[in-house]
């Protein structure tokens, strides 16, 4: 609780408070612990950023095999997202949160990687491809 306090209400337009925030709801989910990660939700922290800027500094000039050969190797974040932390946790209930409170089942991370790359349950990969399986219904229904 102590923690949230340092954070914004609008964490997205802090800039500086991002990536902290950031780290704060890795460690949430890894800690299984709903409120942090609601209340980081709540103040609008990005779902689907892995603010991984020199990934897209390498993209624009074209060495995108270069940087993902580097963060293969652990030398740079692979830029996953919230929704990619849950999946390797096999966290359902974290999954869920994520996806109603508009998570991107098909943001990849800088190795080209879905959220769902990281599932390693039978369960967790069945309700991942199901909420994948809704989101493309819904993009034909627009």
């Amino acid at each position: 609780m102590y923690l949230l306090k340092s954070f914004p209400e609008n964490i997205a337009v802090s800039k500086p408070h991002i990536v902290p925030a950031l780290l704060a709801m890795r460690h949430a989910i890894h800690a299984k612990d709903e409120f942090v990660v609601k209340e980081l939700i709540r103040r609008n922290i990005p779902l689907n950023t892995d603010l991984s800027v020199p990934f897209l500094v390498l993209r624009r000039i074209h060495l995108e095999n270069w940087y993902k050969s580097i963060a293969g190797a652990g030398m740079l974040d692979a830029g996953q997202t919230p929704l990619a932390w849950a999946a390797a946790e096999d966290s359902i209930p974290m999954m869920r949160l994520l996806l109603d409170a508009g998570a991107n089942p098909f943001c990849k991370d800088n190795l080209g990687n879905y959220p769902i790359d990281y599932v390693r349950k039978a369960d967790a990969h069945r309700f991942l491809k199901r909420a994948m399986d809704d989101e493309r219904k819904s993009w034909t229904k627009r």
